[in-house]
């Protein structure tokens, strides 16, 4: 893998200001190793073209995902239903 390869993850991986940076940085080269991305020339022949990102068929949600940001939605959703019932029960009570 040519150096331009490397160093374009890094300025991705800085970009995103990831929580876990390392883990991150060795996940876009392995995405460009898989995909076959080892040279410069390589590298610009994917540029401004978005990977096709299939989503596993495993049963899990997977971040990204329509299923999993509607099911991240239905839980806040939820969640602030479950918080207003407390808070007027609270205030009933007092």
């Amino acid at each position: 893998m040519q150096e331009a390869v490397i160093m374009e993850a890094a300025r991705q991986t800085g970009n995103k200001h990831p929580r876990k940076p390392a883990a991150y940085l060795r996940t876009i080269l392995q995405g460009y190793e898989r995909d076959g991305v080892l040279t410069a020339a390589d590298l610009e022949a994917t540029q401004g073209k978005a990977p096709p990102r299939q989503q596993p068929d495993d049963g899990y949600l997977h971040p990204g995902s329509a299923a999993y940001d509607e099911e991240w939605a239905r839980r806040v959703r939820e969640h602030q239903k479950e918080r207003r019932a407390r808070r007027l029960a609270a205030e009933q009570g007092e």
